[in-house]
């Protein structure tokens, strides 16, 4: 797996649903970089993987929205 940047990250945590999603253009672009990675599934409706969740787990801890 090549370098996931903060870009990146911030739009694995939207289709976890830990931030509001958006449309800007720098997401599309994020979240067909992280399909190829395997991390979420091709688009258009995008969706989290088992490796996108574990990916994600690992770098902020928990997948549960703060309360």
């Amino acid at each position: 797996m090549d370098c996931i940047f903060p870009h990146e990250v911030e739009a694995l945590e939207m289709l976890a649903g830990l931030r509001p999603r958006t449309s800007d253009a720098w997401i599309k672009l994020c979240l067909e970089n992280l399909s190829r990675e395997g991390l979420c599934t091709e688009g258009p409706n995008y969706r989290l993987t088992q490796a996108g969740k574990a990916y994600l787990t690992l770098v902020i801890g928990s997948l549960q929205p703060e309360s």
